[in-house]
């Protein structure tokens, strides 16, 4: 039950960071949860569209208050033009149709918080998107890939769940330093920022 309860609390980190700044890819070990925790199928889809939800609140924030300008430049330019220019039209529709997509979801949400997307529906948005690629991933896989993916979350659960623990640890640090760089590097040092607020 404990070993249960840790892939739980991993899937809920690591989908927090991927929404958040950090990609980490989590629909292996959401698959594998599920198959070897079928009883708690749905909740771990709950479980990853909250954390997910959570996490999204940071790329909003970074958006909205104008914190994102140096970290906009990790992607690349014509993503985020693209994402930008989608965001003015369709606000929380394209925020849960980016969750369902392998694009970088903190993309979209630095963008919700640039333009200011309600954030309510934000929330909304992210938790139905996320839920929705969940679910397809848990019981699509479960139903057509269940036979091989069983066998080896049973054989090698912990093994599986020991690596999620320590991506999620390592995303995080490369994360937390990644961050401090930003922040210690002046926003304004090319200048532009400052001729466009005139």
């Amino acid at each position: 039950m404990s070993l249960g309860w840790l892939g739980v609390l991993s899937i809920a980190v690591t989908a927090f960071l991927d929404a958040a700044l950090v990609p980490i890819s989590v629909q292996a070990l959401l698959v594998g949860a599920a198959l070897a925790y079928p009883q708690w199928a749905w909740m771990l889809v709950g479980v990853y569209a909250l954390a997910s939800a959570a996490g999204s609140c940071v790329g909003y924030s970074l958006g909205r208050y104008g914190l994102a300008t140096p970290l906009l430049r990790r992607f690349p330019p014509e993503k985020v033009k693209q994402a930008q220019t989608q965001m003015r039209r369709y606000g929380p529709f394209i925020v849960a149709l980016g969750g369902t997509t392998p694009l970088p979801f903190p993309l979209f949400t630095i963008a919700a918080g640039m333009f200011r997307v309600s954030l309510p529906l934000l929330l909304l948005a992210v938790s139905i998107g996320r839920g929705a690629k969940a679910v397809l991933f848990v019981f699509v896989s479960a139903h057509i890939g269940r036979p091989v993916l069983d066998q080896t979350v049973k054989h090698h659960s912990g093994l599986i769940i020991g690596v999620a623990v320590l991506v999620a640890l390592v995303g995080t640090w490369l994360g937390w330093r990644s961050w401090q760089k930003k922040v210690a590097s002046p926003l304004t040092g090319d200048g532009r920022l400052n001729d466009r607020r005139g």
